[in-house]
């Protein structure tokens, strides 16, 4: 498994979580955690590099967490990547209102699909 865990780079202000994660059969694996800091919003981007099968039945799915403490962890309801195919590329963003991220840190949660996936996720964070 080869990890590009936070890197930033400063042409957009993407942070690279992840690149060429081999997410085994039905397994899941979270990132690293990666603060916020005066911001609020994420706009979250994953994708698939390859699999060998299709994914139609059982999809991948990148799950936005957030924690105050890096110890618990909270799904946000509604911020998911579903990826059904290979190669596929998705995009999930917040923009406002009730959307606005509360907590301090920020982690994706990888849950495979039914073959071995290799992904990749990105985020670029904002402040409203």
């Amino acid at each position: 498994m080869i990890r590009a865990i936070g890197m930033l780079d400063q042409t957009s202000g993407e942070h690279l979580l992840t690149s060429k994660l081999l997410l085994a059969t039905t397994a899941a694996d979270v990132s690293q955690p990666l603060p916020l800091g005066d911001n609020n919003q994420v706009l979250l981007q994953a994708w698939i590099e390859s699999s060998s099968t299709s994914l139609a039945s059982t999809p991948v799915q990148v799950q936005l967490q957030t924690s105050s403490d890096l110890d618990n962890w909270t799904d946000r309801s509604g911020f998911v990547v579903t990826l059904s195919q290979a190669p596929a590329q998705g995009t999930y963003g917040t923009y406002g209102g009730s959307d606005l991220l509360q907590a301090p840190y920020i982690r994706l949660r990888f849950e495979g699909g039914g073959d071995d996936v290799l992904l990749g996720a990105s985020v670029r964070l904002y402040r409203a």
